[in-house]
């Protein structure tokens, strides 16, 4: 439904640009170096299509002119799309934080829950899942995955040489 509603903000703007319903007082300017070589001056300004986000504001182009090596553009602020934005991001925020938000006199409790690894680093309930894992099922028996682990493991005969 956003993104709907976005790109109506989107065509409803552009028609204003296009109709040129809009005043001098509203359009922003971006100028940009242009490091080209045997550039010209424009001597008008000229229409382009295009959108641009500065600072988290959403801008379309209006126009643009190249002068004296430098390229600027007018925008103008696409205040319908931002403030849907806002109501988004605001809606998705409330949503994330429904129980703390829907009591807010009440003292806010925290229903975030804590595991730590009190087993450390090896548990033999590890090999014990990996056996239960290889379970077969038409002779309701366990296959041996890690007879090598429980049988012929001694550790090392001596330490490692020296270099």
């Amino acid at each position: 439904m956003v993104s709907w509603l976005k790109s109506n903000a989107d065509q409803k703007l552009q028609a204003a640009i296009e109709s040129r319903h809009y005043g001098a007082s509203d359009l922003l300017e971006i100028s940009a170096p242009v490091n080209l070589p045997y550039t010209t001056n424009w001597a008008d300004w000229e229409s382009v299509e295009g959108q641009i986000v500065i600072g988290g504001y959403h801008y379309n182009y209006v126009e643009r002119r190249l002068h004296d090596g430098v390229m600027t553009y007018r925008c103008l602020a696409n205040t319908e799309k931002q403030n849907l934005l806002t109501a988004r991001d605001a809606f998705f925020k409330l949503a994330g934080d429904f129980e703390n938000a829907s009591a807010p006199d009440s003292k806010k409790s925290s229903s975030k829950i804590s595991i730590s690894n009190y087993i450390g680093d090896y548990d033999d309930c590890a090999t014990a899942f990996l056996v239960n894992a290889g379970l077969d099922i038409q002779n309701q028996s366990y296959i041996q995955i890690n007879a090598g682990l429980q049988n012929g493991f001694n550790g090392l005969s001596s330490p490692p040489p020296k270099c």
